[in-house]
C-alpha cells in the first residue's frame, strides 16, 4: 500500500528545481525516519487470544444458561397447563352433580384426575432436575464471566501501563529538546 504522506512529499520535491531536488530528497528521507522513530508504539495485548477465547466461552456459557432458563419455564408451564386441566375437570364434576350420578363418567374422570396428577408429579420432578441444572449453568456462568472479567481487568491495567510509558517517552523528548535549544542558545 502506497503511504500517501511519503509520496505527497515525493510530489513536492518532483517539482522544484533540479538542483535542489537531490538535497530536499535526502532531507526529507531523513525526516521520514525521524518520522518513523518518533512514532508511539503501538499497543499490543499479549493475551488477547486468550480475552477472546474466555469472551467466547462466557457467551456459550450465557446461552446455555439461557437454555436451562428456558427449559424450566416450559416445565413450569407445563405443570400449570395440568392444574388448569384437573380445576376444569373438577368444576365439570361439580357442574354436573344435578344430572344425577353416573358411575362410568365417574370412573372416567377419576381415571383422567390420576393421569394428571401421575404426569403432574413427573413434571415435578423434571422441574426439580431442571432448576438443579440451571444452578448448576449458573454457577458455570459466574465462574466464566469471573475468568473473562480478569483477563479484561489485565488488558486495562497494561494499557495504562502502556500509556504511562508512552507519556514518559513524550516527556524524555520533550525534555531532550528543551536542553538541546538550551544548549544551542548559550554556545
Amino acid at each position: 500500500m502506497r503511504n500517501p504522506c511519503k509520496f505527497m512529499l515525493f510530489d513536492y520535491v518532483n517539482t522544484l528545481s533540479p538542483n535542489n531536488r537531490f538535497k530536499s530528497c535526502y532531507l526529507i528521507h531523513i525526516s521520514l525516519k525521524d518520522l518513523a522513530d518518533t512514532m508511539p508504539k503501538k499497543f499490543k495485548f499479549k493475551l488477547e487470544t486468550v480475552l477472546k477465547l474466555r469472551k467466547i466461552l462466557k457467551d456459550q456459557q450465557e446461552t446455555r444458561l439461557a437454555h436451562a432458563n428456558r427449559a424450566c419455564q416450559e416445565t413450569q408451564a407445563h405443570i400449570d397447563s395440568l392444574n388448569q386441566e384437573q380445576r376444569i375437570t373438577y368444576q365439570y364434576m361439580i357442574d354436573n352433580v344435578e344430572q344425577g350420578f353416573s358411575l362410568v363418567d365417574q370412573r372416567n374422570q377419576e381415571a383422567f384426575n390420576a393421569k394428571i396428577i401421575g404426569e403432574r408429579a413427573r413434571e415435578n420432578v423434571r422441574l426439580a432436575k431442571r432448576e438443579k441444572a440451571k444452578e448448576f449453568e449458573k454457577a458455570r456462568y459466574v465462574r466464566q464471566a469471573q475468568a473473562f472479567k480478569a483477563i479484561e481487568k489485565l488488558k486495562a491495567r497494561a494499557l495504562e501501563l502502556h500509556q504511562k510509558e508512552l507519556l514518559d517517552e513524550e516527556m524524555k523528548q520533550i525534555d531532550d529538546l528543551v536542553n538541546s535549544r538550551y544548549r544551542a542558545e548559550n554556545i
